[in-house]
């Protein structure tokens, strides 16, 4: 299963919103915090605001 999830900036004046997903929430959020997360969320500090299992189907076809 995969996770949906929203972080927002604990240490800024303007509170800035991220959104991602992955399979390991926590391990994430930890990755996010160290600084080797996303580009955009380094040198920030983040806490999980929200976060939701998703069931991806993926469909293969074959064409000839």
């Amino acid at each position: 299963f995969f996770y949906v999830y929203l972080l927002i900036s604990t240490n800024t004046k303007k509170k800035i919103s991220y959104v991602g997903y992955t399979n390991n929430p926590k391990l994430r959020l930890e990755k996010h915090n160290k600084g080797i997360g996303a580009k955009f969320t380094r040198g920030r500090k983040w806490k999980m605001l929200y976060k939701k299992k998703l069931l991806i189907v993926f469909i293969l076809h074959c064409f000839k």
